[in-house]
């Protein structure tokens, strides 16, 4: 891998980083609306239920075609953690990888490159479950249906469009996917950039805008 392939591969996966980043400011925006009984008594007592049950679903399938987006993308020019963990799979990227995260003048070079193996095996099966995991192929399905497309099926005499509840998937599956997307995206950050990340600050900054802007006490 020469220094031009190592630009770009560095440049994407700080693209991912950003990416994940807005897909967790949505979602922490999102959140109240999907578990705060005080918010959404609120808009009952209101009389605007309607009007927050719609937004609520608006919000949550546009954070899910974006979160989906990170996770895996066809398109050539889009970075997205599939792609990424197929380069990382490459003899030539992962050797050079390798040769600059074990290049140091305080840590020996052999521990070094121990522990890029380990990190790197760690990324590769995280990456694996996720992108096999229920939650990863039904939204795929729904976005490919529903989001990015709209799928009409003939059920006997009528014509319905494609119904996600045979999915299983539940609230909640999304926040899980979203953590397992943070995670992958840090270990990215470290492989590709030598760089660590933490989401500490970034949680708590939104989660403080967000309950300002609810007036509620707390996200749950």
């Amino acid at each position: 891998m020469d220094a031009v392939q190592l630009t770009k591969l560095q440049a994407q996966v700080e693209a991912l980083l950003n990416l994940a980043i807005r897909a967790l400011e949505r979602f922490v925006f999102l959140r109240p609306m999907m578990v705060n009984r005080q918010l959404q008594d609120r808009f009952t007592s209101e009389g605007q239920n309607i009007a927050f049950t719609r937004l609520r679903n608006w919000l949550y399938w546009g954070f899910i075609q974006e979160l989906l987006k990170i996770c895996l993308d066809a398109d050539e020019r889009t970075p997205c953690i599939s792609k990424i963990a197929g380069k990382l799979q490459q003899p030539d990227i992962n050797s050079a990888l390798e040769l600059s995260y074990s290049s140091s003048s305080v840590w020996s070079e052999a521990e070094l490159r121990s522990e890029f193996q380990r990190l790197h095996a760690d990324f590769q099966r995280r990456a694996e479950e996720m992108l096999n995991s229920k939650a990863a192929g039904g939204y795929k399905t729904v976005r490919d249906k529903l989001i990015a497309h709209n799928e009409l099926r003939q059920t006997g005499k009528e014509y319905e469009f494609y119904d996600v509840k045979g999915l299983g998937l539940k609230y909640g599956d999304e926040r899980q996917l979203l953590e397992t997307v943070k995670q992958l995206v840090v270990d990215l950050a470290l492989l590709v950039r030598k760089t660590d990340f933490s989401w500490d600050n970034i949680v708590e900054w939104e989660t403080k805008n967000v309950c300002e802007f609810w007036e509620i006490d707390s996200i749950e």
